[in-house]
This record gives C-alpha cells, sequence and structure tokens, in this order.
C-alpha cells in the first residue's frame, strides 16, 4: 500500500484529479447499495393492484395467442368466392384473377373458336382467278389451299411483282399442276423493274437477279448508256438463256 502511494506522486495533476474521481464515485455507489430498502421486494403486494395486474396479463397472454393463431392459420383459396379486392391484398396479378373468374361456371366451357370466319368456305366447283389479283380469303376458298400456302404465293408475288405463268408457283415447291385449273395470269398485271433507272441494290432485290448480274447491267449502262434489249448480254458469263428469258418479263427499257 506504500508502495502504490509512493508510485501515487508519479502521476500528472490531471491523472490525481481522475483518480480521486473515480475512488469518490466508488466509494458512493457502495454507500448507496448498502442503505438501499432490500427488504422492501419481501414485502407483500396489494390484494386489488395483484388481482389488477393478473388481470392485464391474462388479457395479453390471450391476444398474444390469438394473434399467433391468426397469423400461421392456413387459408383456404377459392377462386369461386373471391373479389377484385381480395386479389390485390394477397397481391395477385390482374391476370389470376381473369383465368379464375372462368372458374366460377358451374358447368365448364372449352373454348370453341368460330373456324368460319378464320377459315373460308372451301368452293365445290372449278373458278378460274387472276392469280395476280387474288386475295388471301379467296385463296383460302380453293381445296388444298390454307392460311400458310396462302401467305408463301402472295409474298412470293410481291418479290416477283407479279407471275407471267402459274408454273411459277413450282418455285416455292408447289405443285403447280393442280392448281392449273384454279388460276389464269395477265403480264400486264406485272409491275416491271426500269433497268435504266434502278440501283444495283434495287436490281439485285428481284428474285431472279443476283449481285453479279445486277452489277453487270449497271455497268454496261454507265458505259454504253440505256440499255434497249438483253439480247446484249447473251454473251455474258453472268447472264444465262434461261435467266434472260425470266428477266424480260420484269424489266423495262423507258
Amino acid at each position: 500500500m506504500a508502495h502504490w502511494f509512493d508510485e501515487f506522486h508519479y502521476f500528472s495533476p490531471a491523472e490525481k484529479r481522475g483518480i480521486v474521481l473515480l475512488l469518490g464515485a466508488i466509494l458512493i455507489v457502495v454507500v448507496l447499495l448498502v442503505l438501499s430498502p432490500f427488504s422492501s421486494a419481501d414485502e407483500p403486494m396489494d390484494p386489488e393492484a395483484e388481482l389488477k395486474f393478473q388481470t392485464e396479463y391474462k388479457a395479453f397472454m390471450a391476444s398474444v395467442h390469438e394473434a399467433d393463431s391468426l397469423r400461421y392459420q392456413p387459408r383456404t383459396y377459392e377462386p369461386r368466392t373471391y373479389q377484385p379486392r381480395q386479389y390485390e391484398r394477397r397481391n395477385y396479378l390482374p391476370r389470376t384473377y381473369q383465368r379464375d373468374t372462368l372458374q366460377r361456371k358451374e358447368t365448364p366451357q372449352l373454348y370453341q373458336p368460330d373456324t368460319t370466319r378464320l377459315y373460308p368456305k372451301k368452293l365445290d366447283g372449278i373458278v378460274v382467278f387472276d392469280l395476280n389479283r387474288i386475295d388471301s380469303l379467296t385463296l383460302m376458298q380453293i381445296p388444298g389451299i390454307g392460311s400458310g400456302i396462302a401467305g408463301m404465293i402472295l409474298n412470293y408475288r410481291r418479290q416477283l411483282g407479279g407471275f407471267y405463268d402459274v408454273s411459277q408457283l413450282a418455285e416455292i415447291r408447289l405443285d403447280y399442276q393442280q392448281l392449273l385449273l384454279w388460276f389464269e395470269v395477265h403480264e400486264e398485271d406485272i409491275s416491271r423493274i426500269p433497268v435504266n433507272r434502278s440501283s444495283v441494290e434495287r436490281l439485285r432485290s428481284h428474285p431472279y437477279l443476283n449481285f453479279y448480274q445486277a452489277r453487270a447491267l449497271v455497268e454496261y449502262r454507265q458505259r454504253h448508256g440505256d440499255i434497249k434489249n438483253l439480247r446484249t448480254f447473251i454473251l455474258y458469263d453472268e447472264f444465262t438463256e434461261q435467266d434472260l428469258e425470266r428477266l424480260s418479263h420484269y424489266l423495262s427499257f423507258e
């Protein structure tokens, strides 16, 4: 103890004040603990206060049990009785509500589309149509032609600019022999390409012209002037006689 008191003199004034304050605080706490009335905890509770405490405690525990039972109670889901607001509370998507409303009917009914509107009635006899003017609904009236084949015919007609012969349907892998009795063509309905005013890109967009053929036509026009006919290109390696014959129906020279 004397040794510790001797070392106390080596502390700075601020450290000395801190130690003194700490010892004083410890002393005050010890005094308060000694003088506090411990015996008051053993004193009996007032009967009315105890009854009130027991009543409030039982009510609190009952509310806790009720909340737990509501929280963990499984909920049954019945689409027939649910309303839109209940779907909003349960965070269901509107599509779920629309789907489940179909289950409210006592007798389920399968969806049956009106096929008479989607697929026209087939023709009983042969009727001749202009292949360059017929529309998709009329095409589907022909036996053996559905929406898929009708779309193929119209799409290829648009790319060509029109048909000059029914046999061209073979180019889209159709058996044109069965369709000869149903179609006729008129070349005046064909949309022709002005070869003397068209670019390489415009010419090569036609199914019967590739890039090299289109470039040959444009280069000849740049060197020799306007093209008068296709006989000039019979000696070109880019063209065959069949190519020139087919192109003669689709190129104009004005």
